[in-house]
């Protein structure tokens, strides 16, 4: 502990620090914490920071929901934030400040069960006790968009440019503006950038890490998802990640890319002789047969499933192939006869750690308990100039749907711990309810004056 309170000061007099901002993420994937002193930060290295029970069972209108068998009038028992000193980075959206992960642990000690952070560090840590580890990469697409007088403005308003170019390279003052200090915070905050580029629609890009450990991946996802809507907000605009924001145009999506290893770093090579006994394989298996059980964390959303229910030139089904993204999951060939796949029906606003657990969880289900393997014989020798279209099931075509799969799954509630599937559960159930009891703007001028 000494050595990490004197790497601690070191930094801070190096980066001339006076705050640092302590953040963990809550079950929607949005960023909680507190700023704390320097010298409140060092006593937390060592004590932890308390936390409210209650912030970790609200949903996104800020209403605290009692747990089944919780009492009536709850104490909302403390939580306490232990900062991973690994995390801690400067933080260029406030002067003279830092920021920290950390994780949550109850009052007694034990790692908090409904933590999403902790829901993957276990998943990761099971996936190693049976030699196994996945390198991921992912994939962030998102939209700056403009408030104006209470409307959505876009690029097609003339606040970004408006075209739908995929790639394209010219780019406006405002647009480089928030590119270039993204860049440098990002490189700040030790977030690895492979790419950034526009996407397809008015006001679109997407983002892509560089690879990495799950949890690492999963932690450079949530910063990058917050630095760029704290830059988006600095410069007026907004930055969101939600799947359909602009009916009209292309939604957005978080790809993880899962590179299978062993322990020791050498790729799972998939054998097309010995399928049966090939991990790759029964790890590709798992994937599909507990897609529906993890679609609730892949889509959390009402409006996710209006990307891909929506999504032309027909919706993404539960399957795989190489080179094609009308599936789930896509194949990519890597160096030395490897393989990688794509999880591509993930929802931008999904979030990172629940995400990616539940795709490594339903996996390593597949090595662990293997079932008869489909017949992959038309498939083996398809090549990325050969894509095959998926004729897989659907995915559920609404949360609540996905909702029941994740109810009825013990493979999830096995992996990601009971505590943190009831939870979601309640929680999203809530949101099902306030949607489903909402009247709309649509509903309004589809009926008002004629009926």
């Amino acid at each position: 502990m000494e050595d990490t309170l004197s790497r601690a000061e070191r930094f801070f007099d190096a980066h001339d620090v006076e705050i640092v901002r302590l953040e963990w993420c809550d079950l929607h994937g949005v960023s909680r914490g507190k700023h704390v002193s320097r010298g409140h930060f060092l006593t937390a290295l060592e004590t932890g920071a308390t936390f409210s029970s209650a912030a970790l069972q609200m949903d996104l209108q800020g209403e605290a929901y009692l747990l089944p068998g919780e009492s009536a009038s709850p104490s909302w028992a403390s939580l306490i934030g232990r900062p991973d000193p690994e995390t801690l980075q400067p933080s260029f959206i406030e002067p003279r400040a830092a920021r920290c992960l950390v994780d949550l642990y109850t009052a007694d000690g034990r790692p908090e069960p409904a933590s999403p952070r902790y829901a993957l560090q276990r998943v990761v840590e099971e996936g190693r006790s049976m030699g196994l580890e996945a390198s991921i990469g992912i994939e962030l697409e998102f939209y700056l968009l403009r408030f104006s007088d209470g409307a959505i403005g876009s690029g097609m308003d003339g606040s970004l440019p408006a075209d739908r170019q995929v790639y394209r390279m010219q780019s406006s003052a405002e647009e480089r503006g928030f590119l270039d200090a993204l860049h440098r915070q990002m490189s700040a905050a030790g977030v690895g950038v492979e790419a950034y580029c526009a996407e397809d629609g008015p006001g679109q890009f997407e983002i892509i890490l560089q690879h990495g450990p799950a949890v690492a991946m999963a932690d450079a996802a949530f910063t990058a998802r917050n630095l760029i809507k704290e830059q988006a907000a600095r410069q007026g605009l907004l930055a969101t990640f939600l799947s359909r924001p602009l009916a009209s145009y292309s939604g957005s999506g978080a790809h993880v890319h899962q590179s299978l290893r062993t322990l020791s770093g050498e790729p799972v090579i998939p054998s097309e002789e010995q399928r049966d006994q090939s991990p790759f394989w029964r790890y590709l298996d798992g994937q599909l047969a507990a897609f529906k059980d993890a679609s609730a964390f892949y889509l959390p959303t009402i409006n996710a499933y209006k990307r891909i229910a929506l999504r032309p030139p027909a919706p993404i089904r539960i399957d795989w192939a190489y080179e094609d993204r009308s599936a789930a999951i896509r194949l990519l060939r890597g160096a030395n006869g490897s393989l990688r796949l794509e999880n591509r029906a993930i929802a931008g606003e999904a979030n990172p750690y629940l995400s990616v657990a539940a795709s490594l969880a339903a996996g390593l289900e597949g090595v662990r308990n293997p079932a008869p393997l489909p017949d992959f014989s038309k498939r083996l020798h398809f090549g990325p100039a050969q894509p095959m279209s998926p004729t897989g099931e659907p995915i559920p075509a609404s949360l609540s749907a996905a909702l029941d799969h994740l109810s009825a799954s013990a493979v999830m509630r096995r992996w990601l711990g009971p505590q943190l599937v009831d939870l979601f559960l309640m929680l999203k159930r809530a949101e099902v309810r306030r949607y489903e009891t909402a009247i709309t703007d649509w509903e309004l001028r589809e009926y008002l004056n004629l009926l």
